[in-house]
């Protein structure tokens, strides 16, 4: 079908055909095949002169590269159609779908129908879209190189640059800081925001592969992010980006999509060429399921359940990746790329497809269902107790019991069969008051504990200059003495003694030095918040600080510079002088203007 002669080496020749792509490295003398894409025609061929890059097209797998002269090979668009599904999110209420070509829609009614939320405002190829945890309205999608964003669902649009031209291939908003924002940049590195989309740095410190696929937040602690790269496993940082470590080495190595326990951020699942599983938080990985895995889901109401999208099925697991069963009859013939819960409905799952669009699969129908009665009790005193859920289901019916804190027992064991009553043990409690969950058969109950002890802070919070300083409270133990541990929510306050202990203390901390905009950190400590705020120390540099035009007048530019999250704006002195772009800004930025012709007799002089 196509036929490519390479530039530097003619004796290097690429056969496109109905089979796949066939190389000769003789002149023809002798074939080898390079690549094979199961009934999927290559249709079409380019390469670099020297031919160690090769590009090919396909029918169902759109664009494929390789960067080795044809040994191994990946896909760079994997999108081409308005209705191939790249990504299916949900809120409280809603699924949305993020299509490549089609841009973003909504249902409200189980997929009966989808309402266009982006149209007629841009270009229609969604990379990838993210809600705010804490405020439904607010919406991410990402295009090549540009994030949008609504805070009226979807009514208005606002349209920021990152800074790189590659595809923001998963969207993440701190749940903690809706404001920071993450993006995983195909071939770049990672992407960060602080002021919700304003202006991005590249993050990429320790990033041995930039071929980045997933990205994901830790649920318990934000400042721990994983991204999934294609060869080069899992890396993980923990500090919010600013440096990245290898994870442990991985049975498969190329990793599309990653997904975090939500009950258990020790727990990974990374899907790919194959899918992998860590419980020590991407130390160590061991092979779950022998079979490509493009998407992966983890059941948030029931962490026992594991959704996994293949090619043309769903595998689903009721323990936590032991045991894998096929669900969803009916599936075309194409990779499942994302997954993702009804909003009303947990046992109806919405798969979507490479190239064929969305469907659903009803899980209750795909297996056998155990339903839970609430428990009884459900809220304790701090002495502890004892309690108990009945579950009914069909004889020989598998589920689970999981707790999320060690401090609710399950004596009995976690995994159960048909009918039965799960008795649990929850612990004195010597500390505050507490909650954790207890999940049954796929229903997740709160348990909570009456506090053993109280304490109080004085002074509750504190007031500093840009300059810094150290400073303490007293944390008084009104009743008991529980054990306790001190911790700090930004770097700039740091605890200085004692980071624990059992009663009264005085604690004591280090405010640093603020070259940036006011800012607010606070110390957690039993149970209370101590707050620090610390007064703005920007500073604003200009360059030029003059510059000379003659009569026909001109135009020019003024690079600023006022330290991170410093804002600032640009304002003229005369009207024969205009701002034309950059102003208002943040931290680093140009300033463009233009000075208008003198047709007066005189000198003039004007300030910005």
């Amino acid at each position: 079908m196509d036929l490519l002669i390479i530039r530097e080496d003619p004796s290097v020749i690429f056969l496109a055909t109905w089979h796949g792509l066939f190389i000769s490295k003789d002149g023809g003398e002798s074939w080898q095949q390079s690549l094979s894409l199961e009934n999927d025609p290559v249709t079409a061929l380019a390469a670099s002169p020297s031919g160690d890059r090769i590009y090919v097209t396909s029918n169902l797998h759109g664009i494929l590269v390789s960067t080795d002269g044809g040994i191994q090979w990946r896909e760079t668009n994997r999108d081409l159609l308005a209705q191939w599904a790249l990504t299916l999110k949900r809120s409280n209420t809603s699924v949305y779908l993020g299509s490549y070509g089609g841009g973003v829609f909504r249902t409200d009614d189980q997929a009966a129908s989808w309402i266009p939320k982006t149209e007629g405002q841009f270009g229609q190829y969604v990379d990838s879209f993210a809600i705010d945890p804490t405020d439904p309205r607010v919406w991410y999608f990402s295009v090549y190189g540009w994030v949008y964003k609504t805070t009226d669902e979807g009514q208005s649009w606002k349209s920021y640059q990152v800074g790189v031209w590659a595809p923001l291939r998963s969207l993440c908003v701190d749940p903690a800081n809706p404001l920071t924002l993450y993006a995983a940049a195909g071939w770049e590195g990672v992407m960060k925001s602080e002021d919700g989309g304003l202006s991005w740095k590249l993050l990429r410190n320790g990033l041995t592969n930039l071929d980045i696929r997933g990205l994901a937040l830790s649920p318990t602690d934000p400042s721990v992010l994983f991204v999934s790269t294609y060869g080069s496993g899992v890396f993980k940082s923990t500090n919010g980006g600013i440096s990245w470590q290898a994870c442990g080495e991985m049975p498969n190595p190329w990793v599309e999509q990653l997904a975090i326990d939500p009950h258990n951020a020790s727990v990974i699942y990374a899907g790919g060429d194959r899918l992998s599983k860590s419980t020590d938080g991407g130390a160590t990985w061991n092979q779950i399921l022998d079979a490509w895995v493009p998407s992966v889901l983890v059941d948030e109401r029931n962490p026992g359940r594991v959704l996994a999208g293949s090619v043309n099925k769903v595998y689903i697991s009721h323990d936590a990746g032991t045991t894998w069963s096929e669900v969803g009859s009916g599936l075309p013939a194409s990779r499942i790329v994302s997954l993702c819960f009804d909003a009303q409905d947990q046992n109806r799952l919405y798969a979507g497809t490479y190239g064929l669009s969305v469907f659903a699969v009803d899980l209750a129908e795909a297996g056998c269902a155990a339903a839970a009665s609430a428990p009884s009790p459900t809220a304790f005193p701090a002495e502890g107790g004892s309690g108990n859920v009945t579950v009914s289901a069909v004889a020989d019916c598998p589920w689970t019991v999981t707790n999320n804190v060690p401090w609710i027992l399950i004596p009995s064991g976690s995994t159960y069969a048909g009918p039965d009553t799960v008795v649990f043990t929850v612990a004195a409690n010597t500390g505050s008051a507490r909650s954790g969950n207890l999940a049954v058969a796929g229903r997740t109950f709160i348990i909570n504990q009456a506090a053993g002890c109280e304490y109080s802070i004085n002074p509750p919070s504190a007031y500093f200059e840009p300059t810094g300083g150290t400073g303490s409270f007293e944390l008084s133990s009104l009743i008991g003495a529980c054990p306790w541990t001190a911790t700090s929510s930004k770097p700039w306050l740091q605890i200085t003694s004692p980071a624990s202990g059992a009663g009264s203390a005085t604690i004591t901390y280090n405010v640093g030095p603020n070259s940036g905009a006011d800012r607010t950190a606070t110390i957690s400590v039993a149970g209370l918040v101590f707050t620090a705020t610390q007064e703005s120390g920007c500073s604003l540099q200009i360059s030029p600080a003059r510059a000379d035009f003659g009569d026909l007048g001109g135009g020019g530019a003024i690079t600023v510079n006022s330290g991170q999250g410093c804002p600032w704006n640009a304002t003229t002195s005369k009207s024969w002088i205009a701002i034309t772009s950059g102003a208002p800004g943040s931290g680093y930025g140009t300033v463009q203007y233009a000075v208008a012709p003198n047709s007066g007799p005189g000198v003039r002089t004007g300030a910005i």
